[in-house]
This record gives structure tokens, sequence and C-alpha cells, in this order.
């Protein structure tokens, strides 16, 4: 907080403050050659391109301050509330967006952060110069991920901050605040373009949709049917951490349903690497050294919690619907699962049986390391919060 009571929205524009209260060039630079930062850009041109159409002309929103053209850009924690008709802003790497911009436009001025305590132009041909010189500085996107990133003007505390702290796990993949509710079209051509690689939705209903089945806690996967037979077969009993306790109860439920060659494979392929993961999971201490998975709804949960500002971001909500989605989301986990632990460790196995089967192992670890910067960083809400 400096003298006036101002609180820098996040630790990225504290040291820009810093900088610009110092008049130090170089240090403001260098935080922004490592910064993730926000362009103005034509939704139109966005539309289009969604739509497999050419585009032509720049898609960026210019403006002019005298005879010279200016390009607004923002870090994230100073966007602007409200966003202009017709304009998204288009999330880039600092580094990229010069360099892009100087090769036809070294004459242009970018106005970092417009209208905030550290407004600040800067001419895009001397950036590009200083970039040169200061190579080291360069920061790219995979610098950013794996890091728990906060945002002070969003919540910290409270139902809503525990329901966003439930899909803290891909925001740290993502190099995304775990807080944020993010903004109306919000990167909106990218995150449109990642619904409709990953997600196959490119529609409103088919995004309703699949928040629907993501939140839907009766819907049973093959998964899901593995870790409900161990339970049913342990009884009263604790379910047995052994690896061949998950097999027995498959073995013993399809000759109970008479199930065909075919389903019963694909069940004890599941009940096997289950077995894995959570022998993993013990190794590392996400499980207790007898502790199993009951369900591995926080894998769908978890994902609901970014479905929310998702749609919001592509303009399939808004701020009320996204928020909806998040509490929803976050509260059923609370009432499924004791502590952090527990849903990190079912966020993880629902991963690996999702998008590891190929290279569990390597899944494994990339969630591992999500896990890892969440019980470890001083900021992250799983020191911070309760999940209940």
């Amino acid at each position: 907080m400096d003298a006036n009571g101002w609180i820098a929205p996040t630790d990225e524009e504290q040291r820009l403050f810093e900088a610009k209260r110092n008049d130090d060039l170089g240090s403001f630079l260098t935080v922004l050659a490592a910064a993730d930062v926000f362009v103005p850009s034509r939704l139109d041109h966005a539309d289009a391109r969604l739509a497999g159409q050419q585009v032509r002309g720049t898609s960026l929103v210019k403006g002019k301050r005298w005879t010279r053209i200016t390009l607004d850009v923002y870090t994230r924690g100073l966007l602007p509330a409200q966003r202009p008709d017709g304009v998204f802003y288009d999330q880039m790497m600092w580094p990229v967006l010069v360099p892009w911009v100087g090769r036809t436009s070294p004459d242009w001025t970018l106005v970092v952060n417009r209208g905030s305590r550290i407004e600040t132009r800067l001419k895009v041909g001397e950036v590009m110069a200083w970039l040169k010189r200061n190579p080291d500085t360069v920061g790219t996107w995979q610098d950013l991920l794996g890091t728990v990133r906060t945002m002070r003007s969003e919540p910290l505390d409270g139902d809503l901050a525990r329901a966003l702290a439930c899909g803290a796990q891909l925001a740290v993949m993502g190099a995304r605040p775990w807080n944020t509710m993010g903004a109306d079209r919000l990167d909106y051509e990218q995150t449109r373009e990642m619904l409709r690689k990953w997600w196959s939705i490119e529609t409103a209903e088919q995004w309703h949709a699949q928040v629907d089945s993501l939140l839907d806690a009766d819907r049973l996967t093959s998964v899901d049917r593995v870790l409900a037979l161990r339970l049913h077969y342990a009884g009263q009993s604790a379910p047995s951490a052994d690896p061949t306790a998950l097999t027995q109860a498959v073995l013993a439920w399809c000759r109970q349903q008479g199930s065909p060659d075919r389903a019963r494979d694909e069940l004890l392929d599941v009940a096997g690497l289950v077995g894995r993961c959570e022998g993993w999971l013990r190794r590392d201490g996400l499980l207790p050294h007898d502790g199993v998975i009951h369900t591995q709804a926080a894998w769908n949960l978890g994902r609901a919690v970014n479905m929310g500002f998702w749609g919001q971001a592509s303009g399939f909500c808004d701020r009320e619907g996204a928020e909806r989605i998040i509490r929803q989301a976050g509260g059923a986990c609370a009432q499924t699962y004791p502590n952090w632990f527990g849903l990190s460790a079912a966020y993880v196995l629902g991963r690996v049986l999702t998008m590891g089967r190929n290279a569990p192992e390597k899944v494994y670890q990339e969630a591992l390391d999500a896990h890892t910067a969440l019980v470890r960083s001083p900021s992250s809400p799983w020191r911070t919060l309760t999940l209940r």
C-alpha cells in the first residue's frame, strides 16, 4: 500500500508501481519483459476468424494522440472494469507483443495501464531496442506455468474464494490467478478455440450441456464404477489399499452380472491404472499409507469451476451465471472431501485416468507439480483457507 492507500492488485503491479515511483525505467521494463499483458482487439474480427473467414488488416484497436498512434496495454490486475462495445482483450506475452507491433509500426506509442497510478507511455521502437540489449530478462509463457498467482482485488476469503480454490490445480497449470473471475470476453478468441479443440464446444447450448454433465453427481464413468465396487465389496470394513482388492471387486461383480469379456477387460484395465496411481499418491504423500480414493468427483467439479469463467470469457454466460456454476461446484467439493489433500488426490486420479492413458506417469507428474506448488506457496488458498 502506498501513502495514499493504493493497493496493487498483484505483485506484478506492485513492482511496476515501485519502479515508476523510483523513476527506474529499466526495472519497469524488466517486470514487463516477463509479463503477460492484454491488448484491445476487434470482436468482429475474432468472430470471423473463428468462423474460418479471412480477415484483412490489423485487429488491434488503436487510438490517436495528436498525430501519433497509440495502443493500450494492460497488466491483468489493471484491466478496465468496462469493456468497450465490439472489443475484447487479447492475452499475449509482452516480449511477443512488442516485436510483433514493432516490425511494421516502431513509431507507435504503447500506453501501459491507462488511467491508473502506473500509467506509462513507451515508444515501441525504444522498447524493442531495450529487449535486444537485455535478452536475459525476456520471459516466456512456460516461465509462468506452475506458479500460484493471486489477485488482491478478487475474493481472498469466504465461500466464493473457497469455490474458486477448488479449481486451483488447473489455474496453476494454466498460469492464471486462482481467485479471478476474469471478465466478459477476456481472451475471447483463444478461449473459444480452446473449448472447440479440447471440448468440442462451439455454441452456448453445447457449453451449458457440458456444465450440466460436469455437475451431474449421478453420472458414472468406468472409473467411478470401479471405485464404487471396491467400497461395496469392502462392506463395513475400510476398503483395502491393496491393488488386488480392485481387481477382485471387478471380477466378482462381472461374474454376478454375466458381463461380456470386453466390458470385464475394460474395467480391469481401469482398476489396474487406479491401483498404480493410488500407489504414486501414497508414495508422494497425497494419500495416507493405507488411503484410497472413494470418488473422483473432484476431477469433474474442478473442471466445472474453470468452465464457469471460460463460459464468461466466451460470451456464453455473464458473471452472475459463471459465479453460480462456480459456487455450485465448490459447494459439492466441500460436501464430498474433508480437506484440500483429499480433493487434490481425487483430482489427480481423474486427470491421470482421463488424460494419461498413453503416458500416465507424465500426466501424473504434471498434476503433482501443481499440487506441490499449491501446498508450498505462501499465497496459496490451500494454506490460507479451509475447504469447509
